[in-house]
């Protein structure tokens, strides 16, 4: 497999993921500014579930994808 036929491949599938990871990011912006006035721990919630939500992005993206 060349260089070209591995960029055209995963260009795709990466930029995907990219565009679904900065969707994320600002769900959860918006949520922690929303939680500005709350607990500690419920802005930790959020961070802990975005940054669980990123790392099973990929895994999602592949198995929900045909």
């Amino acid at each position: 497999m060349s260089g070209e036929d591995l960029v055209s491949t995963w260009l795709p599938v990466l930029g995907g993921l990219m565009l679904k990871s900065l969707i994320v990011f600002l769900i959860a912006g918006a949520a922690l500014l929303a939680l500005r006035r709350a607990s500690a721990s419920a802005r930790h919630l959020v961070c802990l579930l975005t940054l669980t939500g990123l790392l099973a992005l990929p895994l999602l993206s592949l198995a929900l994808c045909p």
